[in-house]
């Protein structure tokens, strides 16, 4: 009778945090969702497609830019604990940069885009 007891009462946890670890958010999705440019001009949605995360614009203040809304810009971007990488498109010089992307906090989405001896650190802020 106590083993029963035992066994079902182990089952029932078992049950329980199986549930649970489904139902936790995994760390390499928090870059998802929308973040805006520090200079506040630009704002651009991360998604995931198919295991890798991308980005595309899906507000600008102006047409100063050499991308339009709906563009993809941050592209093939892979989680390796505890960031992710993959490539950046930077429209203003038609020319794609390596990305290392980091979360400082859970609304700092910190860009290091390098391409050769130039490289570029953007914080991007998240938006509701």
């Amino acid at each position: 009778m106590k083993n029963s007891t035992f066994l079902k009462s182990s089952l029932v946890i078992i049950g329980v945090v199986i549930l649970l670890l489904g139902f936790t958010p995994s760390k390499s999705d928090a870059i998802l969702g929308k973040w805006e440019s520090p200079d506040k001009d630009r704002r651009i949605e991360v998604y995931k497609e198919n295991h890798l995360y991308f980005g595309k614009i899906i507000w600008q203040q102006s047409d100063k830019f050499r991308a339009n809304v709906g563009d993809i810009v941050i592209r093939e971007i892979e989680y390796q604990n505890p960031h992710w990488e993959g490539k950046i498109w930077v429209p203003e010089i038609k020319s794609d940069f390596t990305a290392n992307i980091s979360l400082p906090s859970h609304n700092e989405l910190r860009v290091e885009a390098t391409n050769g001896l130039i490289k570029k650190v953007k914080v991007w802020n998240r938006i509701k």
